[in-house]
């Protein structure tokens, strides 16, 4: 129902280009080109359309502040029926003033056939075919018979057209059967692209769903792993602090990779964790999130880590910067790209935390001269599990799922974020941003 709103809103700001070409059309015929037409008459059916088309605007207006439901649907198909019947009559007298049936622009009558079949059923698209066509037939039989005036524009004909049964019957059966001909193919292609589009709708609902119990899977089996990797660190740890007896130097090392590996495996869980817990989240909390804030605490909590590789980090803080969000979330996208840039920096190297203004965003940008990124790597540096090929060289045991993760909660905030870097071994930017509003998507 809102996608036909959408296209009613369309069709009325159409009209204005519509009207405002026949008032130029109109001008350049009586005063450039001096031809003898009925300007009054003509003037007074486009400044109609003008008015009319007002009424519509206001109307239109009205009814996109209503709630959805079945009143609203019946009204919003039944505007979409008024303004084509109104356009056509109002087309008619334009055809009727500047030639009738001999004015070749009678076909425009087929542009209105193609609108009603994607605004309204088949059915409305057929009952508007046949109102064009008694209105095209009325024009010719009418003028033939004498009972309406005949107004011949020269140029467009030759009187004879109009009295000629011939010339009459042949031009109103061209265009009506064009009109219905129109209206056969444009409602078989919609009908058609609306089954298709109704097909991939339930396909992707299917998909989503399948995903979101693999993500419940995924996360049950994951707690569990957790759990018990947690309990094995907790038998290792008495064991290697001495507390169940002396342990010799062979069984010392056992044990320390034994801890070491268990260590590694519990982060990658928790990884895990986050990224499908955050996909199980229908929606997240809103609240008005201060990302200036939330910068300078996440670079707060990771200045020792900086300090360890005496690695110094600027910051240039916008004043004021206020999203709606979730905090945590946000904390989370910023600690994931600061730290991905100080522990891919060289040693003594700088990383520079910027926040920018931008419009109807506030843009945050994470920089560093660390390891940088080949080209290859810039479109898939999101991607689920996926390390570079130096960032391995740097730290073998990464989870790959740091960036997966930001992405995803950029992403669900209605943002985008995105990696720059002019090659290996020349440092990387992030740069993600946020909207001020909150939209329906996000």
């Amino acid at each position: 129902m809102q996608e036909l709103i959408r296209r009613i809103h369309w069709f009325i700001r159409l009209r204005w280009i519509a009207a405002g070409g026949a008032g130029a059309a109109l001008y350049v015929a009586a005063r450039v080109l001096r031809m003898e037409i009925e300007v009054t008459a003509l003037a007074a059916v486009i400044v109609f359309i003008f008015l009319y088309n007002t009424a519509f605007l206001f109307y239109h207006r009205l009814v996109e502040a209503r709630k959805n439901g079945l009143l609203l649907a019946r009204d919003a198909r039944a505007f979409a029926n008024v303004q084509i019947a109104v356009d056509l009559l109002s087309l008619g007298l334009l055809m009727h003033f500047s030639g009738g049936i001999e004015n070749p622009f009678i076909i425009y009558f087929v542009f209105h056939m193609g609108i009603s079949s994607v605004l309204l059923s088949r059915r409305a698209s057929y009952l508007q075919a046949t109102f064009a066509a008694a209105i095209v037939v009325s024009i010719g039989l009418l003028e033939y018979l004498g009972a309406i005036p005949h107004h011949h524009v020269a140029g467009f004909g030759v009187l004879e057209h109009h009295g000629s049964p011939v010339s009459v019957f042949g031009r109103v059966f061209a265009l009506t059967t064009t009109l219905y001909l129109v209206v056969y193919m444009t409602t078989s292609i919609s009908s058609e692209l609306r089954r298709r589009r109704f097909e991939l709708q339930e396909a992707h609902e299917k998909l989503a769903e399948q995903d979101r119990l693999k993500s419940q899977y995924v996360f049950r089996v994951s707690h569990d792993i957790q759990a018990h990797l947690a309990a094995i660190q907790s038998c290792v740890a008495p064991v290697l602090a001495g507390m169940t007896g002396k342990v010799d130097n062979t069984q010392r090392e056992l044990l320390e990779r034994a801890e070491s590996r268990t260590g590694k495996l519990l982060r990658f869980v928790k990884s895990l964790l986050k990224l499908t817990s955050a996909r199980l989240r229908e929606e997240f909390e809103v609240e008005q999130v201060g990302l200036d804030s939330v910068v300078s605490r996440s670079v707060d909590l990771l200045k020792d880590e900086a300090g360890k590789k005496s690695i110094e980090i600027d910051c240039s803080l916008a004043q004021g910067c206020v999203v709606p969000g979730d905090e945590s979330a946000c904390e989370e996208v910023v600690i994931s790209l600061l730290s991905n840039a100080i522990k891919y920096s060289r040693q003594g190297g700088r990383v520079r935390m910027e926040m920018q203004n931008s419009g109807r965003f506030v843009r945050v940008i994470c920089s560093d001269d660390g390891i940088g990124l080949g080209r290859e790597d810039l479109g898939r540096v999101f991607d689920e599990f996926y390390r570079s090929k130096n960032a391995k060289q740097v730290e073998r045991d990464g989870t790959g799922l740091g960036l997966a993760i930001a992405k995803y909660i950029v992403e669900r905030h209605g943002g985008r974020i995105w990696a720059e870097s002019d090659g290996e071994g020349k440092g990387s930017i992030f740069t993600f941003e946020l909207p001020k509003e909150r939209s329906d998507t996000s």
